[in-house]
């Protein structure tokens, strides 16, 4: 039997509030008893319930869940408030297609169809039919997003007024939510302190991912939003700094690589080994495997398209090398990690 236990919530404004887990989750309430979920958890049944009871404690009706994206640990529990509530579910067109696909997830992890041990909860939940907040401009293989990083949308779900903030990098179409100054960040930021556990920051485009990090370091500084949520950690008591640290540890990740590259024959088994001794990391699931591999890919990918590596196949091996017009490490980082304008 699963008992009902109410997760930790707190108050960070005026109705806006955070329920703390392994995914933190945001909810957004009106004048009524409609509120909106930013996120709704893994779908764990102890948690179902528990937030289920929780929202029954405070009069509130789960009307609308906005997922940042559409990973299993944010998006699990959808189906239990669709059931239930028949909640509707909202998030970018990128997103919603793997939302009704979630064998997606694995096959982009792994390249390929997936072996039955990455066929597990921690990638896949069961599909739903998703709204999406971005439309698409263009036609075909050319329709691309209209919102770049950083960029956002106003909208009205059951009286309550949202922002929709474009925040891609982490997945290709994460968004964050905000309201009167608080902004739901999703995994577009870990906190300082999640680098310990997880020293590599995981992001499916490095590009996109810093590009990011500089626009939520140009929120805080000009105060679009005071207020950071992340959804490993919850509320950032000096924002400023976490983004500042895991900018400085893209960077080492990056420094790293190239560092390797420099001394030849690089492998990708071999950047990952460098990685992992520099910090100490021991994968020993598959799924954790993968998951590292994949960013580690994005940002030896990003490095590639810099002109800093570049990408050969000798002797049926993939290696990356210093490329040769290389350009500046230090002086290309440099300005891709400050903002523009």
């Amino acid at each position: 039997m699963v008992h009902e236990v109410l997760p930790d919530i707190t108050e960070i404004a005026q109705r806006i509030y955070v329920v703390r887990g392994r995914t933190c989750v945001g909810i957004l309430s009106g004048p009524s008893e409609d509120c909106i979920l930013v996120d709704a958890g893994p779908g764990e049944d102890a948690w179902n319930l528990g937030l289920d009871a929780l929202l029954a404690s405070q009069a509130l009706l789960p009307r609308l869940i906005i997922n940042t994206h559409t990973h299993a640990d944010h998006c699990g529990s959808n189906s239990y408030f669709i059931r239930k509530y028949r909640a509707r579910v909202a998030c970018t067109p990128l997103e919603a297609l793997r939302a009704k696909q979630p064998i997606v997830e694995p096959m982009m992890i792994f390249g390929a169809v997936p072996p039955e041990n990455l066929m597990t909860k921690f990638f896949l939940f069961e599909p739903f039919e998703a709204i999406t907040l971005f439309k698409l401009s263009g036609t075909g293989s050319k329709a691309v997003y209209t919102v770049e990083p950083g960029g956002f949308s106003e909208h009205r779900f059951h009286g309550i007024d949202v922002q929709v903030v474009s925040l891609p990098g982490h997945t290709p179409g994460h968004i964050g939510v905000g309201k009167d100054g608080v902004l739901f960040v999703g995994d577009a930021l870990i906190p300082q302190a999640a680098l310990v556990t997880n020293p590599i920051p995981i992001y499916w485009d490095a590009s996109t991912a810093i590009k990011t990090l500089v626009v939520l370091k140009d929120f805080v500084n000009k105060r679009t939003y005071e207020t950071l949520i992340c959804a490993h950690g919850g509320k950032l008591v000096d924002p400023l700094n976490d983004l500042e640290t895991v900018l400085k540890r893209v960077r080492d990740v990056l420094q790293t690589l190239v560092e390797r590259a420099d001394e030849g024959d690089m492998t990708l088994d071999s950047a990952m080994e460098v990685l992992a001794r520099r910090w100490r990391m021991n994968l020993v699931a598959p799924t954790e495997y993968f998951l590292v591999r994949s960013a580690v890919l994005s940002y030896l990918a990003y490095l590639t398209d810099l002109k800093i590596l570049r990408m050969v196949v000798n002797k049926s091996r993939l290696q990356w090398l210093p490329s040769t017009k290389r350009n500046s490490f230090e002086e290309i980082i440099s300005q891709e990690m400050v903002a523009k304008g």
